[in-house]
């Protein structure tokens, strides 16, 4: 009975044990570790810059609310003629 294979196993005849049983090769272990390393750089980059547009969203209302007071301080204190 042959174990079962993971993905990045490929199957070779063992004669001490007198089956196929599996081995990871080195460039399947690297190119999977370097697609799992894109992938989390990639998750990283975008968190940021979500975290920065988000910032500079709230920063944008933080100064709309404050010119919109200053407007409206600056109508109600202008005495009518």
């Amino acid at each position: 009975m042959n174990p079962p294979h993971h993905r990045l196993m490929k199957p070779c005849y063992c004669p001490e044990v007198g089956f196929t049983r599996s081995h990871s090769t080195q460039p399947e272990v690297l190119s999977q570790l370097l697609a799992f390393w894109n992938t989390m750089t990639r998750f990283h980059i975008h968190s940021v810059y979500c975290f920065v547009l988000l910032c500079s969203i709230g920063d944008s209302c933080r100064g709309i609310e404050i010119v919109e007071t200053l407007a409206i301080n600056l109508l109600t204190s202008v005495d009518p003629p």
